[in-house]
C-alpha cells in the first residue's frame, strides 16, 4: 500500500540536521573514545579517576531522576529551597539542558504518549529516534515551546538556572575535574574518565528511559501504551526503569513501588522527607494501582 504523504510526513522527512547539537554529541563521545586507550598505551591508570567516575555518575544521574524529573516534570513532592537550589546548580554537570527545556519535553511526552507528530521522542519512531535522534534534527514535536512549564516560569530557582544554565554546565565540569586531577596529580586522566566518559555515560543511561524503557519489559499496569517496567535497567538509570508503573501514575513519587524494587531516587527524596527537606510526597492509593493491574490483564487497557 503506498504511503499518504501528510504536511506532518513531509515535514518530518524535510527536517534540517542540528549540526550544533550533532557536533557536541560527535566531540563528547570522540573524546573519551580516542582519548582513554591513547592515554592507557602510555600511562597506567588510577583507582582514583574510577571512583571519581562512580561518585560524579551517581551525582549526575541522582539530580536528574530526582530533581528535573520528579520534582519539577511531575512535582511528585515538595522540596525546601536548599534542596532545590542544590538540586539545580548539581544536575547541571550532566549536561541534559535546563531543568525549563527538560520539563517542557518530558511533558510534552507524557501528553502525547506514542504520538509520532507530537510526542518529542516517540517510541513508535524507532530505538534511534527515541534514544538520541529525535534532538539531531530540527523535528517539528521537539520545537521549544514553554507553554506547558509556566508554573516553572514563576519558579526563581528553575529560571536562575536556564538562564545561567550553559555557565554552570561547562564551568563545573572543567573546574570539577580539574580540582580532581591537581589533587591527584592525574589532571588529564581525570578529564577524560570522570569528565568526558561519566557524561556520555549519564547521558545514555538517561536516554536508555526514552528508547529501552519503551521497547523492552513488561506491562503489568497498561498496555495501551509503549511504556515498560525493566527492573534492570532500573539498576543504571537510579531506578526510572519503572517505566510502565510510571506512566500509569506519573504523580507518583516512587517508581518502583515493592521494597526490593531498585529505586535509589525513591530512596533519596524519603530521606529528604525524614530530613524534614521534602513534604507532600504523593503515594497512588493501593486499591487504584490494584484496580489498574488488574484492568490491564483482563481488558489489555
Amino acid at each position: 500500500m503506498k504511503n499518504i504523504q501528510t504536511k506532518e510526513n513531509i515535514d518530518f522527512d524535510n527536517a534540517k540536521p542540528r549540526w550544533d547539537i550533532i557536533a557536541v554529541f560527535t566531540i563528547i563521545t570522540l573524546i573519551p573514545i580516542i582519548g582513554i586507550p591513547v592515554y592507557g598505551l602510555y600511562y597506567d591508570f588510577t583507582p582514583a579517576s574510577f571512583i571519581a567516575f562512580g561518585v560524579l555518575l551517581s551525582v549526575s544521574n541522582i539530580s536528574i531522576t530526582t530533581g528535573y524529573h520528579r520534582l519539577w516534570s511531575h512535582k511528585t513532592f515538595e522540596a525546601h529551597y536548599l534542596v532545590r537550589g542544590i538540586l539545580a546548580i548539581v544536575s547541571t554537570i550532566s549536561l541534559q539542558n535546563s531543568i525549563l527545556k527538560w520539563a517542557s519535553d518530558h511533558r510534552r511526552h507524557h501528553g502525547n504518549l506514542d504520538n509520532n507528530f507530537k510526542d518529542p521522542y516517540s517510541a513508535k519512531r524507532g530505538f534511534w529516534f527515541s534514544h538520541i535522534g529525535w534532538m539531531l534534527r530540527d523535528y517539528p514535536s521537539a520545537k521549544v515551546d514553554f507553554s506547558n512549564v509556566k508554573d516553572l516560569q514563576r519558579d526563581k530557582i528553575v529560571m536562575f538556572q536556564h538562564n545561567h544554565y550553559l555557565l554552570f554546565g561547562a564551568g563545573l565540569n572543567i573546574a570539577i575535574s580539574l580540582i580532581l586531577g591537581l589533587i591527584t596529580e592525574h589532571i588529564i586522566e581525570m578529564f577524560l574518565i570522570a569528565g568526558f566518559l561519566r557524561i556520555v555515560v549519564s547521558h545514555h543511561t538517561t536516554f536508555f528511559i526514552n528508547s529501552v524503557a519503551h521497547i523492552f519489559g513488561t506491562q503489568p499496569y497498561s498496555k495501551t501504551n509503549t511504556a515498560r517496567d525493566n527492573a534492570l535497567l532500573s539498576f543504571f538509570t537510579f531506578g526510572e526503569g519503572y517505566h510502565n508503573f510510571h506512566h500509569a501514575f506519573p504523580a507518583d513519587y516512587r517508581n518502583g513501588i515493592k521494597f526490593w524494587h531498585w529505586d535509589p531516587t525513591k530512596w533519596t527524596i524519603r530521606l529528604l522527607w525524614l530530613a524534614g527537606l521534602a513534604k507532600n510526597l504523593h503515594i497512588t492509593p493501593k486499591q487504584r494501582i490494584l484496580t489498574q493491574m488488574e484492568l490491564a490483564q483482563k481488558t489489555g487497557q
